[in-house]
């Protein structure tokens, strides 16, 4: 008899430890194993999972998995993305996904993101690059304000003021910033190069640098300097920001066009030798970022549009043309697999090297009253940016957090 009590209790306490490991999920994992089973997925599959629970978020969010997506992983799908001001006196920036549906560019129904600028009325932020899934904005009127987004994570971080940059009389040598990773310390620098006193009839310059560490307090002086003045918007590529060489301080021919880099972590310039048959031109000479490679984009040429890429990185062996388009469009950026965001005027297309060129609407962004203001009203995309965005859940040190 208590032998067969004994065996009843011993069978319902497997049943009951049976029906409890049924009902065992993701969440009873060891983290380890969670965070083996998202690191399989890309990063557009990762998203939907992190909105599933606050467990799944922070696994997901982990520093061990966004470590491996620094840096850009090669052939990863871009984000396309409608950037665009409203509300009175601009004090809202838009973030919304772009999609291609027939023959149109549609924005997502709802923002990925929605900044506010509080303290910065009456500003508008042009975008001037991004990093490892950061992008960085600088106000238009030349103030000097610099803003850091993650959209994704709804975050947002205005850096300190540049206090020790004179204000340039001329607007050929107005400054660049640029924002870099430096993978050795894990950590996100803004570069600025400034002019400290130019003279165009002797094309004589005397150039400053300072760095700001994303999380820190102020900037700091840079000791060292460019090998020449620099123009354009840096583009970010295999840990080194890149910019082109300013013409309007080149004498000789042959540095005409060169490209001026910044490596992130030892914090030295050099310069990157450009493609052998592309135009020294700045006015038609555009540097890329390509699938984490560096491009160069040639408009040269009155009938077509030639897209360089640096295979092997500091070779000018390993530039490779790898598209050449028969119009003369504004290069955005890749679209899906080999394909290529164009804009022309005020229609945008994407070109494919096998089938060419389809034509599409630009989107219609609509502001909600809810949202900013007492009125609703649609704006084309003139009145925004679509810029092609990589995917990241990379945290912002000392951010506000919209969402």
């Amino acid at each position: 008899m208590v032998g067969e009590v004994c065996c009843e209790h011993s069978c319902h306490d497997d049943a009951e430890e049976g029906a409890e490991a049924n009902h065992r999920g993701i969440d009873d994992l060891p983290i380890d194993i969670v965070l083996d089973i998202f690191w399989r997925l890309d990063m557009e599959h990762r998203l939907p999972p992190r909105l599933v629970s606050k467990q799944w978020r922070n696994a997901i969010d982990h520093p061990c998995l966004i470590n491996t997506q620094m840096p850009q992983q090669k052939g990863g799908l871009p984000m396309p993305l409608i950037l665009s001001h409203s509300g009175r006196k601009r004090l809202y920036m838009n973030v919304l996904l772009a999609k291609e549906e027939g023959e149109n560019l549609v924005p997502s129904n709802q923002w990925i993101a929605q900044f506010q600028l509080i303290g910065h009325k009456n500003l508008f932020f042009d975008i001037k690059g991004s990093c490892n899934g950061l992008i960085y904005f600088e106000d238009s009127w030349g103030e000097g304000k610099l803003m850091v987004s993650n959209p994704l994570k709804k975050q947002h971080v205005f850096l300190p003021p540049m206090e020790r940059i004179p204000t340039p009389r001329d607007f050929r040598i107005s400054k660049t910033c640029g924002l870099g990773f430096d993978i050795s310390t894990g950590t996100f620098k803004m570069v600025c190069v400034f002019h400290r006193e130019s003279n165009f009839s002797k094309s004589s310059y005397e150039l400053g640098t300072i760095v700001h560490t994303l999380g820190a307090s102020d900037w700091r002086n840079l000791a060292r300097v460019p090998p020449y003045p620099i123009c354009g918007r840096p583009v970010y590529s295999r840990e080194v920001l890149h910019w082109v060489v300013n013409p309007e301080f080149v004498d000789d021919a042959s540095d005409s066009g060169m490209i001026v880099s910044f490596d992130c972590r030892t914090e030295q310039f050099g310069v990157i030798p450009r493609p052998e048959f592309c135009s020294r031109d700045y006015g038609h000479y555009k540097l890329l970022n390509l699938d984490g490679d560096l491009a160069v984009v040639d408009n040269s040429s009155s009938d077509q549009t030639d897209i360089w890429v640096m295979e092997g990185y500091n070779d000018k062996e390993n530039w490779t043309r790898r598209h050449r388009i028969y119009s003369t469009p504004q290069v955005v950026g890749r679209w899906k697999q080999d394909e290529i965001l164009l804009k022309f005027d005020e229609l945008y297309a994407v070109y494919n090297p096998i089938t060419g060129i389809r034509y599409l609407e630009p989107p219609y962004v609509e502001h909600n009253s809810s949202a900013v203001g007492r009125f609703m009203r649609k704006n084309k995309i003139q009145d925004s940016t679509i810029y092609i965005h990589s995917w990241s859940l990379v945290s912002i040190p000392n951010a506000t957090n919209t969402g």
